[in-house]
């Protein structure tokens, strides 16, 4: 019946992907049968965290989702730590690095520190810049330049009770920042008659003091999270005193136990089989009912993309589509994006869990 629909001869001809894929629409929505296999065998990219580690080894950008699919590399702890190390480690230097930061909050790993550590340290060649208003500092987004910004998470997710060699480091750089940051303390943050000349931008600083207390405050957490105590302890008053202000003044969580999770499991459903299935690995997702209608529903939209990771009984599942969506009293076409952990409980149960993350890069 469908022969007689269409002239397959003449699609085989037609040059243009775009109109075969048409006519294939065309021809099965005529029918009734619509299938989306053909248009799933085209959104469809599956990958082992194995094979994805190797392309990563052969080419150092890898196998590369765009900059909007990024969650699901975020995610890859959850499956596979040990390859979501090794790929942060293959993939440049932060903050250019495609794995290295996200992985830097669910991992611990000395050589992920040690990445964050170089980063963050080539901040203190910085601080010989042109004086400038606070004003000019805080328009012109300068905190990125100049403020550890994203990377202060990453570091204290990798700070542990008692670690020496990083308390060494981090009482060197507290005690590099603490009397820029005492300026900023005394002047910045104090109320007063001169508040007028700075929010007038007559009042100009180095641009580090204003990025001071931000710096200088992830070594006070560093400090405290490795020893415990809220006093610096030092014969300079000085640094006792600033190191005293930023744990009050700026809020540091001081408690280990509260650092907060960058990964959120949402609604988990739970899919049961009649198939006996002993890893993800090499399994047809679209024989499993639930998961074929999340995939053909997907595979149906405008851009649509579909990403796998699969180890052994876990796996990431990536959807991805744009879709008019109505926005007050007008409609504009809206990127969609979900992403899924699933886990084998038994042979004949999957575990799927909708993945959140916390406010992402904070």
């Amino acid at each position: 019946m469908i022969r007689g629909i269409c002239n397959f001869k003449l699609v085989k001809n037609l040059e243009s992907r775009f109109m075969k894929r048409i006519c294939c629409l065309i021809i099965l929505s005529i029918t009734g049968l619509v299938n989306t296999n053909c248009l799933l065998s085209q959104t469809l990219i599956r990958l082992t965290t194995a094979e994805l580690l190797c392309k990563t080894k052969l080419d150092n950008r890898g196998f590369q989702p765009g900059e909007d699919e990024e969650s699901i590399d975020d995610a890859l702890p959850l499956i596979d730590s040990s390859v979501a190390v090794e790929l942060a480690k293959l993939s440049g230097v932060i903050p250019y690095n495609r794995f290295g930061y996200a992985i830097t909050l669910q991992c611990q790993n000395e050589s992920l520190k040690r990445m964050v550590l170089t980063h963050l340290l080539e901040y203190d060649k910085l601080c010989n810049g042109t004086l400038i208003s606070k004003n000019t500092y805080d328009q012109q987004g300068l905190a990125g330049v100049y403020e550890y910004g994203r990377f202060t998470g990453s570091l204290i997710s990798q700070t542990d009770t008692g670690d020496s060699n990083l308390l060494s480091i981090a009482a060197k750089e507290f005690e590099y920042w603490a009397p820029m940051a005492k300026d900023y303390i005394d002047v910045i943050m104090k109320s007063g008659m001169h508040q007028l000349a700075i929010k007038s931008g007559k009042r100009k600083f180095e641009p580090c003091v204003l990025a001071s207390a931000e710096n200088c405050s992830l070594w006070v957490a560093c400090i405290y999270l490795i020893t415990g105590e809220e006093e610096y302890g030092s014969s300079n008053e000085q640094l006792n005193d600033v190191y005293s202000k930023l744990m009050k003044k700026l809020r540091i969580d001081k408690r280990m136990d509260n650092r907060k999770e960058f990964v959120r499991l949402g609604k988990t459903d739970i899919i049961t089989t009649t198939l006996q299935i002993n890893a993800l690995d090499s399994i047809d997702f679209e024989i499993i009912p639930k998961l074929k209608e999340k995939l053909d529903n997907t595979s149906k939209k405008d851009n649509a993309k579909i990403i796998v990771y699969t180890h052994g009984k876990k796996a990431l599942l990536y959807l991805d589509y744009t879709e008019m969506v109505k926005m007050g009293f007008s409609k504009q076409l809206m990127r969609i994006p979900s992403l899924y952990l699933l886990e084998l409980d038994s042979p004949t149960t999957i575990r799927l869990t909708k993945i959140n993350f916390r406010e992402r890069y904070n």
